[in-house]
Protein backbone atom coordinates (compact mmCIF):
# COMPACT_ATOMS: atom_id res chain seq x y z
CA UNK A 1 0.00 0.00 0.00
CA UNK A 2 1.43 3.10 -1.02
CA UNK A 3 1.44 6.21 1.56
CA UNK A 4 1.02 9.68 1.00
CA UNK A 5 4.15 12.01 1.07
CA UNK A 6 2.45 14.93 0.64
CA UNK A 7 1.78 16.86 3.39
CA UNK A 8 0.36 19.46 2.01
CA UNK A 9 -2.61 17.29 0.14
CA UNK A 10 -6.17 17.58 2.21
CA UNK A 11 -6.47 14.45 4.24
CA UNK A 12 -9.72 13.41 3.20
CA UNK A 13 -8.73 13.92 -0.31
CA UNK A 14 -5.82 12.02 0.45
CA UNK A 15 -7.41 9.00 2.29
CA UNK A 16 -9.28 8.52 -1.06
CA UNK A 17 -6.51 8.88 -3.29
CA UNK A 18 -4.61 6.25 -1.10
CA UNK A 19 -7.59 4.02 -1.00
CA UNK A 20 -7.59 4.06 -4.88
CA UNK A 21 -3.63 2.90 -5.44
CA UNK A 22 -4.81 0.38 -2.68
CA UNK A 23 -7.47 -0.78 -4.91
CA UNK A 24 -5.31 -0.60 -8.05
CA UNK A 25 -2.19 -2.10 -6.51
CA UNK A 26 -4.55 -5.37 -5.47
CA UNK A 27 -5.82 -5.25 -9.41
CA UNK A 28 -1.89 -5.87 -10.06
CA UNK A 29 -1.31 -8.16 -8.31
CA UNK A 30 -4.72 -10.46 -9.50
CA UNK A 31 -2.85 -9.78 -12.90
CA UNK A 32 0.49 -11.43 -12.02
CA UNK A 33 1.55 -14.49 -12.10
CA UNK A 34 2.42 -17.03 -9.43
CA UNK A 35 3.07 -20.68 -11.10
CA UNK A 36 4.09 -22.58 -8.05
CA UNK A 37 0.65 -21.86 -5.95
CA UNK A 38 -0.59 -23.87 -8.70
CA UNK A 39 1.34 -26.82 -8.44
CA UNK A 40 1.37 -26.30 -4.86
CA UNK A 41 -2.54 -26.56 -5.45
CA UNK A 42 -1.98 -29.92 -7.09
CA UNK A 43 0.48 -31.23 -4.21
CA UNK A 44 -2.50 -30.02 -1.72
CA UNK A 45 -4.88 -31.84 -3.55
CA UNK A 46 -3.28 -35.67 -3.65
CA UNK A 47 -2.33 -34.88 0.23
CA UNK A 48 -6.17 -34.80 0.54
CA UNK A 49 -6.72 -38.02 -1.75
CA UNK A 50 -4.09 -39.56 0.68
CA UNK A 51 -6.44 -38.64 3.75
CA UNK A 52 -9.38 -40.36 2.36
CA UNK A 53 -7.24 -43.70 1.17
CA UNK A 54 -6.56 -44.24 4.43
CA UNK A 55 -9.68 -45.33 6.19
CA UNK A 56 -8.16 -48.41 8.46
CA UNK A 57 -4.54 -47.13 9.10
CA UNK A 58 -3.44 -50.52 10.37
CA UNK A 59 -0.75 -51.77 8.27
CA UNK A 60 -0.68 -49.06 6.21
CA UNK A 61 2.29 -47.39 7.35
CA UNK A 62 3.95 -45.16 4.97
CA UNK A 63 0.41 -43.99 3.85
CA UNK A 64 -0.37 -42.97 7.57
CA UNK A 65 3.03 -41.16 8.08
CA UNK A 66 2.48 -39.07 5.16
CA UNK A 67 -1.11 -37.98 6.25
CA UNK A 68 -0.19 -37.13 10.08
CA UNK A 69 3.07 -35.41 8.82
CA UNK A 70 1.88 -33.60 5.82
CA UNK A 71 -1.31 -33.75 5.02
CA UNK A 72 -2.94 -31.48 7.34
CA UNK A 73 -1.50 -28.24 5.69
CA UNK A 74 -3.27 -29.20 2.52
CA UNK A 75 -6.84 -27.03 3.17
CA UNK A 76 -5.27 -24.52 5.76
CA UNK A 77 -3.22 -23.70 2.31
CA UNK A 78 -6.29 -23.66 0.10
CA UNK A 79 -8.22 -21.32 3.08
CA UNK A 80 -4.95 -19.09 2.50
CA UNK A 81 -4.98 -19.02 -1.12
CA UNK A 82 -8.81 -18.12 -1.43
CA UNK A 83 -8.84 -15.63 1.56
CA UNK A 84 -5.64 -13.80 -0.58
CA UNK A 85 -7.33 -13.57 -3.87
CA UNK A 86 -11.01 -13.38 -2.29
CA UNK A 87 -9.52 -10.08 -0.50
CA UNK A 88 -9.79 -7.15 -3.94
CA UNK A 89 -13.41 -8.88 -4.33
CA UNK A 90 -14.27 -8.00 -0.74
CA UNK A 91 -13.40 -4.69 -0.63
CA UNK A 92 -14.87 -3.65 -4.81
CA UNK A 93 -18.40 -4.74 -3.52
CA UNK A 94 -20.24 -1.42 -1.97
CA UNK A 95 -22.68 -3.65 0.21
CA UNK A 96 -22.80 -6.82 2.22
CA UNK A 97 -25.91 -8.17 -0.10
CA UNK A 98 -23.31 -7.55 -2.97
CA UNK A 99 -20.68 -9.77 -0.61
CA UNK A 100 -23.49 -12.08 -0.24
CA UNK A 101 -24.94 -12.35 -3.77
CA UNK A 102 -20.30 -12.67 -4.56
CA UNK A 103 -20.51 -15.53 -1.96
CA UNK A 104 -23.60 -17.58 -3.33
CA UNK A 105 -22.17 -17.72 -6.48
CA UNK A 106 -18.86 -18.83 -5.86
CA UNK A 107 -18.96 -21.05 -3.75
CA UNK A 108 -22.41 -21.69 -2.23
CA UNK A 109 -23.83 -22.93 -5.40
CA UNK A 110 -21.90 -25.18 -6.42
CA UNK A 111 -21.65 -26.58 -2.81
CA UNK A 112 -25.23 -27.22 -2.74
CA UNK A 113 -25.42 -28.62 -6.07
CA UNK A 114 -22.74 -31.30 -5.00
CA UNK A 115 -24.54 -31.79 -1.71
CA UNK A 116 -27.74 -32.61 -3.64
CA UNK A 117 -25.82 -35.25 -5.89
CA UNK A 118 -24.76 -37.05 -2.57
CA UNK A 119 -28.16 -37.00 -1.09
CA UNK A 120 -28.54 -40.51 -2.19
CA UNK A 121 -25.12 -41.98 -0.81
CA UNK A 122 -25.87 -40.40 2.27
CA UNK A 123 -29.65 -41.32 2.96
CA UNK A 124 -28.52 -45.42 2.37
CA UNK A 125 -25.42 -44.56 4.56
CA UNK A 126 -27.66 -43.36 7.66
CA UNK A 127 -30.05 -45.82 6.90
CA UNK A 128 -27.56 -48.65 7.20
CA UNK A 129 -25.52 -47.26 10.43
CA UNK A 130 -29.11 -46.33 12.29
CA UNK A 131 -31.16 -49.04 10.97
CA UNK A 132 -33.83 -48.02 14.21
CA UNK A 133 -34.33 -44.40 13.42
CA UNK A 134 -37.05 -43.12 11.52
CA UNK A 135 -36.67 -41.42 8.17
CA UNK A 136 -37.72 -37.98 10.00
CA UNK A 137 -34.50 -38.40 11.87
CA UNK A 138 -32.31 -39.35 8.81
CA UNK A 139 -33.52 -36.08 7.15
CA UNK A 140 -32.58 -34.05 10.06
CA UNK A 141 -29.43 -35.75 10.62
CA UNK A 142 -28.66 -34.81 6.62
CA UNK A 143 -29.79 -31.47 7.31
CA UNK A 144 -27.76 -30.73 9.89
CA UNK A 145 -24.62 -32.08 7.93
CA UNK A 146 -25.32 -29.56 4.91
CA UNK A 147 -26.45 -26.81 6.84
CA UNK A 148 -23.97 -27.01 9.71
CA UNK A 149 -21.58 -29.47 9.53
CA UNK A 150 -20.51 -29.81 5.85
CA UNK A 151 -21.11 -31.79 3.27
CA UNK A 152 -18.19 -34.72 3.06
CA UNK A 153 -15.16 -33.05 1.53
CA UNK A 154 -16.94 -29.91 0.00
CA UNK A 155 -17.68 -28.38 3.76
CA UNK A 156 -14.94 -26.60 2.30
CA UNK A 157 -16.88 -24.35 -0.03
CA UNK A 158 -19.88 -23.81 2.48
CA UNK A 159 -17.10 -22.57 5.34
CA UNK A 160 -14.94 -20.82 2.55
CA UNK A 161 -18.09 -18.74 1.71
CA UNK A 162 -19.08 -17.94 5.49
CA UNK A 163 -15.96 -16.97 6.31
CA UNK A 164 -15.56 -14.39 3.34
CA UNK A 165 -18.91 -12.93 4.35
CA UNK A 166 -18.06 -12.82 8.04
CA UNK A 167 -14.31 -11.35 6.97
CA UNK A 168 -16.23 -8.57 4.78
CA UNK A 169 -17.92 -7.41 7.62
CA UNK A 170 -15.59 -6.99 9.91
CA UNK A 171 -13.63 -5.08 7.01
CA UNK A 172 -16.62 -2.83 6.33
CA UNK A 173 -16.48 -2.32 10.41
CA UNK A 174 -12.84 -1.34 10.14
CA UNK A 175 -12.09 -4.00 13.02
CA UNK A 176 -9.75 -5.73 11.86
CA UNK A 177 -7.45 -6.15 14.94
CA UNK A 178 -10.41 -7.53 16.38
CA UNK A 179 -10.68 -10.13 13.07
CA UNK A 180 -7.03 -11.12 13.79
CA UNK A 181 -7.75 -11.30 17.49
CA UNK A 182 -11.07 -13.99 16.71
CA UNK A 183 -8.73 -15.69 13.96
CA UNK A 184 -6.53 -16.48 16.69
CA UNK A 185 -8.31 -17.54 19.23
CA UNK A 186 -10.27 -20.29 16.81
CA UNK A 187 -7.28 -21.33 15.48
CA UNK A 188 -5.88 -22.47 19.22
CA UNK A 189 -9.58 -23.69 19.95
CA UNK A 190 -9.29 -25.83 17.12
CA UNK A 191 -5.69 -27.25 18.03
CA UNK A 192 -7.60 -28.02 21.64
CA UNK A 193 -10.78 -29.43 20.09
CA UNK A 194 -8.66 -31.80 17.79
CA UNK A 195 -6.50 -33.17 20.46
CA UNK A 196 -9.29 -33.52 22.51
CA UNK A 197 -8.33 -31.12 25.70
CA UNK A 198 -10.96 -31.03 27.87
CA UNK A 199 -9.54 -29.05 30.98
CA UNK A 200 -10.33 -25.94 32.54
CA UNK A 201 -14.07 -26.84 30.73
CA UNK A 202 -13.34 -27.06 27.10
CA UNK A 203 -15.47 -30.32 27.91
CA UNK A 204 -18.74 -28.33 27.47
CA UNK A 205 -16.95 -26.10 24.61
CA UNK A 206 -16.54 -29.47 22.62
CA UNK A 207 -19.81 -31.06 22.95
CA UNK A 208 -20.91 -27.80 21.44
CA UNK A 209 -19.11 -27.44 19.01
CA UNK A 210 -19.83 -31.62 17.71
CA UNK A 211 -23.76 -31.19 18.94
CA UNK A 212 -23.08 -28.25 15.89
CA UNK A 213 -20.29 -28.79 13.33
CA UNK A 214 -19.59 -32.59 14.41
CA UNK A 215 -16.26 -31.39 13.38
CA UNK A 216 -13.25 -28.87 14.06
CA UNK A 217 -13.79 -28.15 10.16
CA UNK A 218 -15.78 -25.02 11.23
CA UNK A 219 -16.09 -21.32 10.39
CA UNK A 220 -14.81 -21.00 13.43
CA UNK A 221 -12.28 -22.78 14.05
CA UNK A 222 -11.09 -23.23 10.09
CA UNK A 223 -12.65 -21.15 8.12
CA UNK A 224 -12.27 -17.45 9.54
CA UNK A 225 -8.53 -18.15 10.63
CA UNK A 226 -6.80 -19.41 7.64
CA UNK A 227 -9.01 -17.14 5.35
CA UNK A 228 -8.23 -14.12 7.62
CA UNK A 229 -4.29 -14.95 7.34
CA UNK A 230 -4.99 -14.75 3.67
CA UNK A 231 -6.41 -11.77 4.09
CA UNK A 232 -3.89 -10.16 6.07
CA UNK A 233 -0.88 -11.27 3.83
CA UNK A 234 -2.66 -9.51 0.58
CA UNK A 235 -3.54 -6.46 2.77
CA UNK A 236 0.30 -6.36 3.40
CA UNK A 237 1.87 -8.01 1.03
CA UNK A 238 3.99 -4.42 0.40
CA UNK A 239 5.09 -3.84 3.59
CA UNK A 240 5.99 -7.43 4.44
CA UNK A 241 9.48 -8.75 2.72
CA UNK A 242 9.78 -12.48 2.74
CA UNK A 243 12.93 -14.68 1.92
CA UNK A 244 12.05 -17.88 0.59
CA UNK A 245 14.72 -19.91 1.52
CA UNK A 246 13.91 -18.47 5.57
CA UNK A 247 10.60 -19.80 4.84
CA UNK A 248 11.62 -23.00 3.91
CA UNK A 249 13.99 -23.47 6.24
CA UNK A 250 10.94 -22.96 8.58
CA UNK A 251 8.98 -25.17 6.93
CA UNK A 252 11.58 -27.93 6.81
CA UNK A 253 11.50 -27.08 10.84
CA UNK A 254 7.98 -27.40 11.09
CA UNK A 255 7.70 -30.90 9.16
CA UNK A 256 10.63 -32.40 11.07
CA UNK A 257 8.80 -31.63 14.41
CA UNK A 258 5.90 -33.25 13.06
CA UNK A 259 7.54 -36.19 12.01
CA UNK A 260 9.18 -36.02 15.85
CA UNK A 261 5.49 -36.20 17.32
CA UNK A 262 4.25 -38.88 14.93
CA UNK A 263 7.20 -41.13 15.68
CA UNK A 264 6.61 -40.42 19.55
CA UNK A 265 3.03 -41.37 19.36
CA UNK A 266 1.35 -38.34 20.30
CA UNK A 267 -0.61 -38.25 17.38
CA UNK A 268 -3.33 -35.76 18.54
CA UNK A 269 -0.73 -33.29 18.80
CA UNK A 270 0.03 -33.10 15.76
CA UNK A 271 -0.18 -29.24 15.61
CA UNK A 272 2.41 -27.59 13.79
CA UNK A 273 0.11 -28.29 9.96
CA UNK A 274 -0.76 -24.28 10.06
CA UNK A 275 3.05 -23.39 10.00
CA UNK A 276 3.32 -25.64 7.23
CA UNK A 277 0.50 -23.99 5.65
CA UNK A 278 1.49 -20.64 5.41
CA UNK A 279 4.98 -21.17 5.17
CA UNK A 280 4.09 -23.44 1.65
CA UNK A 281 1.92 -20.06 0.46
CA UNK A 282 4.54 -17.66 1.36
CA UNK A 283 7.40 -19.92 -0.61
CA UNK A 284 5.05 -20.32 -3.69
CA UNK A 285 3.80 -16.88 -3.78
CA UNK A 286 8.01 -16.15 -3.97
CA UNK A 287 7.49 -17.92 -7.58
CA UNK A 288 6.50 -14.95 -9.71
CA UNK A 289 10.03 -15.18 -11.28
CA UNK A 290 9.74 -19.08 -11.67
CA UNK A 291 9.45 -19.96 -15.36
CA UNK A 292 6.52 -22.22 -16.22
CA UNK A 293 4.09 -21.34 -19.26
CA UNK A 294 0.69 -20.30 -18.37
CA UNK A 295 -0.99 -23.31 -19.73
CA UNK A 296 0.71 -25.74 -17.58
CA UNK A 297 -0.10 -24.32 -14.20
CA UNK A 298 -3.34 -23.54 -16.06
CA UNK A 299 -3.32 -27.22 -15.99
CA UNK A 300 -2.18 -28.51 -12.68
CA UNK A 301 -4.69 -25.41 -11.00
CA UNK A 302 -7.71 -27.73 -13.23
CA UNK A 303 -6.12 -31.13 -12.27
CA UNK A 304 -6.35 -29.78 -8.69
CA UNK A 305 -9.68 -28.76 -7.92
CA UNK A 306 -10.71 -32.40 -10.48
CA UNK A 307 -9.18 -34.57 -7.95
CA UNK A 308 -10.32 -32.56 -4.99
CA UNK A 309 -13.93 -32.48 -5.97
CA UNK A 310 -13.82 -36.55 -7.60
CA UNK A 311 -11.55 -38.58 -5.49
CA UNK A 312 -14.29 -39.12 -2.67
CA UNK A 313 -16.73 -40.30 -5.77
CA UNK A 314 -14.24 -42.92 -7.07
CA UNK A 315 -13.14 -43.96 -3.40
CA UNK A 316 -16.65 -44.74 -2.12
CA UNK A 317 -18.72 -45.25 -5.17
CA UNK A 318 -16.01 -47.66 -7.15
CA UNK A 319 -12.65 -48.92 -5.54
CA UNK A 320 -14.74 -49.41 -1.74
CA UNK A 321 -17.31 -51.38 -3.53
CA UNK A 322 -14.89 -53.47 -6.04
CA UNK A 323 -11.80 -53.94 -3.62
CA UNK A 324 -13.12 -53.40 -0.48
CA UNK A 325 -12.39 -50.80 2.24
CA UNK A 326 -9.05 -52.21 3.40
CA UNK A 327 -7.53 -52.29 -0.31
CA UNK A 328 -4.09 -51.76 -0.92
CA UNK A 329 -3.53 -48.16 -0.43
CA UNK A 330 -1.36 -47.37 -3.64
CA UNK A 331 -4.22 -49.38 -5.59
CA UNK A 332 -6.59 -46.72 -4.10
CA UNK A 333 -4.80 -43.48 -4.60
CA UNK A 334 -4.03 -44.43 -7.85
CA UNK A 335 -7.44 -45.40 -9.68
CA UNK A 336 -9.15 -42.21 -7.67
CA UNK A 337 -6.31 -39.88 -8.91
CA UNK A 338 -6.78 -41.52 -12.32
CA UNK A 339 -10.39 -41.76 -12.94
CA UNK A 340 -10.57 -37.92 -11.46
CA UNK A 341 -8.13 -37.18 -14.53
CA UNK A 342 -10.21 -38.94 -16.83
CA UNK A 343 -13.04 -36.61 -15.76
CA UNK A 344 -11.18 -33.90 -16.22
CA UNK A 345 -9.52 -34.76 -19.76
CA UNK A 346 -13.56 -35.28 -20.73
CA UNK A 347 -14.58 -32.06 -19.64
CA UNK A 348 -11.78 -30.34 -21.35
CA UNK A 349 -11.83 -31.65 -24.96
CA UNK A 350 -16.06 -31.77 -24.91
CA UNK A 351 -16.05 -28.43 -23.29
CA UNK A 352 -19.12 -29.27 -20.85
CA UNK A 353 -19.75 -26.15 -19.22
CA UNK A 354 -21.94 -27.73 -16.73
CA UNK A 355 -19.39 -30.31 -16.23
CA UNK A 356 -16.58 -27.61 -16.02
CA UNK A 357 -18.81 -25.43 -13.96
CA UNK A 358 -18.99 -28.19 -11.13
CA UNK A 359 -15.20 -29.62 -11.15
CA UNK A 360 -14.68 -25.48 -10.80
CA UNK A 361 -12.51 -25.64 -14.10
CA UNK A 362 -11.30 -22.14 -15.37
Amino acid sequence: MFQLKNKGIDSEVGDKWNLTLTVRDMYNLDRQYWPLIDVAKLFCALLVVMIHCVEIQQGHLIATFIVHCFSGQAVPFFMIVSGFFATRKIEQEDKMRDVAKLCIKNWLLLYFVWSVLWLPYYFQFYQSRYPDVTIIYILLMIIRRVLFAGQGVYWYLLVLAEAVFVIAFFVRQKLDKALYCISIIGLILGILYDANVTALGMRWMHQAVYAVFSWSNNLFMKGIPYVAIGYFLRRNINRCCFNAWKTAFIYVLASIGMIIIHVCGWSRWLCLYPIQAVCLFIITYQSKDFRLSKSISRICRNMSSSIYFLHTVFIYGVIDVIWGVDSMILLKFGVAVLLSLVVYYIAEKSQNWPLKWLLSIK
